[in-house]
């Protein structure tokens, strides 16, 4: 199973752009730090979105926002001045804000957050209420 789980903060602002076919894509880095050995340390991840989750993180999220995601782990190559390069990223398919931290209801008119309940979005248009 290709699945990855990370939460993190965003190292710059989402990018979000439209395909020549219509879809939209959001990509952006995050960090996710650890401690093991009385040092702290940060792996960087490319991550990219697409469709209405592409949508819901570039309009929540900037630099520095703390987040949620889960996906898969995708590996591609591509030519740059003859040199072929390999890029790997997470393909998000869920997105949150962290437990404790705002959710898309809890974000005043400004951009800031009221620190409320945690929210998610499974990139399908769906916003449940579920109690769980």
């Amino acid at each position: 199973m290709n699945k990855a789980i990370l939460t993190g903060n965003l190292g710059c602002d989402p990018e979000i752009r439209t395909t020549e076919n219509g879809k939209d894509v959001c990509v952006f880095r995050m960090a996710t730090t650890e401690y093991y050995n009385k040092e702290r340390h940060t792996t960087w991840h490319n991550c990219v979105a697409w469709g209405t989750t592409a949508k819901f993180i570039a309009e929540y999220f900037k630099k520095g926002s703390g987040i949620e995601i889960e996906g898969k782990i995708s590996n591609r190559s591509f030519d740059k001045d003859g040199t072929t390069k390999w890029v790997s990223e997470v393909v998000v398919s869920q997105c949150g804000f962290p437990a404790g931290g705002a959710s898309k209801k809890d974000y005043q008119e400004d951009g800031r957050a009221t620190n409320q309940d945690a929210g998610q979005h499974t990139g399908q248009g769906q916003d449940d209420d579920l109690p769980f």
